[in-house]
């Protein structure tokens, strides 16, 4: 059994100095051996986690649950069949990550995402993940936000909600992923303090493999984040080369993944660097950069 939480500690090390946070989850690796159960035949728990049957008889609970050795790296996966109940609605089924407190990482952004793979090919929108924020006392501040998931490949986008998929995940696991922002509250109300993280599964018959839940937080992950150390950086999106111009010296530049892997480090000692994303496969990425002003995130998109 694959166990990253040495990797994870390592990875949170490095990126305090650097602006970006992990937001601890439970059973962020859905290594728990804890079987799945349920009280009332609609809500199917494992630890930090849930899967929600909106529909009767739209989600298998007697061939779900954990799934060891089809996970990231034959890990445990979390495998969940839907059916087609026969019903109009849209969503059948939910997998809900456990509300998670974020009021101490102040107004920033955030980026949800896992690795998702499919026993067969993906039809129409198969998934589409939400999200609500509530204050202290339970209250919600935020409308639901949408972003679907076609068939695997690039998302139709809804309420400025941005994310990806990419290829076929019949083939491999794929990062679905989902950024907001938390602001202040512009209504004098109460801020919010805990986010409720929830992916739809559409009627569509399917077989559906999670692992590797990841939560980040960043207050630089906005591209504008970079003029405040004389750093500019374009195109973004970029499909092969992204240039990346400083008024100072560039120290560093870093290239993360959205689950906060380390891809790349390399030492600069010029004004200028060229990244070659050619060898990236599409979908997002954390870049950050350190000159003599400091150290800026932002996001980037490999198109």
């Amino acid at each position: 059994m694959k166990n990253i939480f040495t990797l994870i500690m390592a990875i949170m090390a490095f990126s305090f100095s650097h602006g970006q946070y992990n937001v601890p989850l439970t059973n962020a690796d859905v290594e728990s051996n804890t079987p799945m159960t349920t009280t009332n035949n609609v809500q199917y728990t494992i630890d930090g986690m849930y899967v929600n049957e909106a529909v009767d008889g739209a989600f298998d609970e007697t061939s779900s649950g954990l799934a060891p050795g089809e996970g990231v790296g034959s890990s445990q996966a979390l495998k969940i069949v839907t059916q087609n109940s026969g019903s109009t609605q849209s969503w059948h089924t939910q997998f809900v990550v456990n509300q998670t407190d974020i009021s101490g990482y102040g107004n920033a952004d955030f980026i949800f995402s896992f690795q998702i793979k499919s026993a067969t090919v993906p039809e129409s929108y198969p998934i589409w993940m939400t999200l609500r924020t509530f204050d202290e006392d339970g209250t919600e501040v935020t409308a639901n936000t949408v972003t679907n998931y076609a068939a695997g490949g690039k998302i139709s986008s809804e309420a400025g909600v941005d994310g990806y998929t990419v290829g076929d995940m019949s083939t491999s696991y794929q990062t679905a992923w989902n950024s907001f922002t938390i602001v202040p509250h512009s209504g004098g109300g109460k801020n919010a303090k805990f986010v409720d993280l929830r992916t739809q599964m559409s009627k569509l018959v399917n077989t559906y493999y999670i692992d590797e839940l990841s939560l980040v937080s960043s207050a630089q992950l906005s591209t504008k984040s970079f003029e405040k150390i004389g750093v500019i950086m374009y195109p973004n999106p970029v499909s092969t080369i992204s240039y990346i111009k400083s008024n100072t010296p560039i120290e560093n530049v870093s290239l993360y993944s959205v689950t906060g892997k380390l891809l790349l480090n390399k030492k600069v000692g010029a004004t200028s660097y060229n990244l070659d994303v050619s060898s990236y496969s599409k979908g997002m990425y954390l870049l950050s950069v350190t000159n003599t002003k400091g150290t800026s995130t932002s996001k980037l998109i490999v198109d």
